[in-house]
């Protein structure tokens, strides 16, 4: 009887080997391919039901300032400006965020923070000649439900452009994000 479970067992990991690493043909129709990739492999374990919910999940994309990523809540809560050491000017944007997952984390290991202006990521900033500015919250580790503070600085290409505040889940594989836009000529 165990070596029956056994064999059923390694036959079906080796068909799903062989399922996983099949690349589906080119085909010169757009619709073809389009249905290809629309339709899930039949299974078992896949309901109506369930589909409909991960079709319904995935299309809830966040594009508010405040929102949940993951097991994450976070608000992208405010802008100011700032220096770098060269005197250059940089945007330091202010997050709250809450860890609703069951292991600690940190703002930075949990959540990928990008920063826009002009339509180009703007890189992280360093040495900043702010003293309120806490560079320490963002690796800081928070345990479930709790909430925390942090603050990110980016240097600006320009003074006049507006920046896009963005925060995805850390890998990038969800479509919830939140987003917040500021007008950096308004900002202190």
């Amino acid at each position: 009887m165990k070596k029956v479970l056994a064999l059923i067992l390694i036959a079906a990991i080796s068909a799903s080997l062989v399922a996983c690493s099949s690349t589906p043909t080119s085909s010169s129709s757009p619709s073809s391919s389009t249905s290809e990739s629309s339709t899930p492999p039949p299974s078992s374990d896949v309901s109506a039901s369930s589909i409909a919910a991960a079709s319904s999940a995935a299309s809830e994309v966040q594009n508010s300032d405040s929102g949940t990523i993951g097991d994450y809540s976070v608000t992208i809560e405010s802008a100011r400006l700032a220096k770098d050491y060269q005197s250059k000017p940089v945007a330091i944007i202010k997050y709250k965020w809450t860890n609703n997952s069951d292991d600690a984390n940190s703002f930075e290991g949990a959540l990928n923070q990008q920063v826009f202006q002009d339509g180009v990521q703007l890189d992280p900033a360093f040495s900043i000649e702010d003293k309120a500015y806490n560079t320490d919250d963002g690796l800081r580790e928070i345990k479930k439900g709790v909430s925390l503070e942090v603050e990110k600085a980016f240097a600006l290409s320009n003074t006049s452009s507006p920046i896009e505040a963005d925060v995805t889940d850390f890998l990038g594989l969800s479509e919830q994000k939140v987003t917040k836009n500021f007008d950096i000529t308004k900002l202190g």
